[in-house]
């Protein structure tokens, strides 16, 4: 051990986002929220307003796409690597850790994620479209 504290597994920044913050940050369109959840999972339970959908099981294909090839499949322009607005969702918040955790390893160390994710947001009243 070298003395600074600092350790190859553990990264200073890990935000996470609550409810009130993410639905004025989303009124404002101050973030982007990428929800991770299956498209059926979306047209059954619904999704939040102002979200894109890129499936956990896509995300390291899709962040692979070139800006174009994204923009078309995803409505969504690609995030560049140090975005520090972008919030992962899921429904309970497990995939969007996990989802995190390989962009991490590709290379965006600052995304933030929404612990609750859809399950809370429902549970605090958030419009469903």
């Amino acid at each position: 051990c070298d003395g600074d504290g600092a350790s190859g597994t553990t990264f200073a920044y890990k935000p996470t986002i609550k409810f009130l913050e993410l639905k004025e940050s989303l009124e404002q369109k101050s973030v982007i929220l990428i929800d991770v959840r299956n498209p059926d999972e979306l047209s059954g339970d619904g999704e939040i307003p102002g979200s894109f959908n890129i499936p956990l099981p896509e995300i390291e294909k899709a962040f692979n796409l070139s800006p174009a090839e994204f923009l078309e499949k995803y409505k969504l322009e690609i995030p560049e690597k140090d975005v520090k607005n972008v919030v992962l969702s899921c429904s309970s918040g497990r995939r969007a850790a996990a989802a995190r955790e390989k962009l991490e390893e590709m290379g965006f160390p600052f995304l933030i994620l929404y612990e609750g994710s859809f399950l809370d947001w429902k549970a605090n009243g958030g419009e469903i479209i």
